[in-house]
């Protein structure tokens, strides 16, 4: 999605893959540094809580500001936000397929 957001952003692309490459990788730093000092300061369970909030936040970032049609494979199934409907297949998937995710409760 770096190129098609830069091209509507009118920016150079070889500044908005720099940006996302020092985003990575600072995110890549600090986040490991961060969780394991959430971990030993509150315990695994919050540093577990954080980290869903997180991924929750982070979808819910994407599904209000990420124009309808952008990221979509041109010719493809998806039309207009998918955010909604994908999720939804993907804990149907989760559900009928993935288990083990249920022995961690």
């Amino acid at each position: 999605m770096v190129p098609e957001a830069a091209e509507r952003c009118g920016v150079p692309l070889e500044r908005a893959t720099g940006l996302s490459g020092v985003v990575e990788r600072l995110a890549a730093t600090i986040g490991p540094a961060a969780g394991g000092g959430l971990v030993a300061w509150l315990g695994p369970l919050a540093g577990l809580t954080v980290n869903a909030a997180s991924f929750a936040l982070g979808w819910l970032i994407v599904a209000v500001t990420l124009p309808a049609g952008m990221g979509a494979v041109p010719g493809g199934r998806s039309k207009g936000r998918a955010t909604g409907r994908g999720s939804g297949r993907g804990w149907r998937f989760s559900g009928a397929t993935g288990r083990c995710w249920r022995w961690s409760w």
